[in-house]
């Protein structure tokens, strides 16, 4: 699984080049949507042509910050990602497998600890 991300302080063309990372990528995430106005980015034309240049696979503007938009981006990569249960696992003796303790422990942001926690609820129920 691929996710590729650029920001928006890229400007607003970054969608429109079409790279391999745009066109191809199972996921691409807008990260910094909150700065678009402090860098005279419209995020209407982003969309339109990430739209465009992607089809029908998916994108999703996000202010990490804040913590919006990562709720998309955590349900694709449960519902995509082939996640396998705690207890598939622990049945092959991996007592380490799903430990999201390093990953919340990690996260910079504390509004992204929640998210984080909910991605490893989720995938303890597979």
């Amino acid at each position: 699984m691929t996710l590729y991300v650029i920001s928006v302080c890229q400007g607003e063309e970054i969608p429109r080049k079409g790279g391999p990372g745009i066109t191809k990528s199972d996921f691409l995430i807008i990260s910094k949507s909150e700065l678009a106005l402090y860098v005279n980015v419209d995020l209407e034309v982003m969309r339109i042509d990430a739209a465009r240049m992607r089809g029908s696979r998916p994108f999703a503007f996000t202010d990490p910050l804040r913590g919006k938009g990562l709720e998309y981006i955590i349900d694709f990569i449960i519902e995509n990602g082939g996640l396998t249960s705690i207890q598939t696992h622990q049945r092959l003796g991996d007592r380490k497998a799903l430990d999201c303790r390093p990953l919340i422990n990690r996260a910079h942001q504390p509004k992204c600890r929640p998210l984080f926690l909910r991605l490893c609820s989720k995938a303890s129920r597979m």
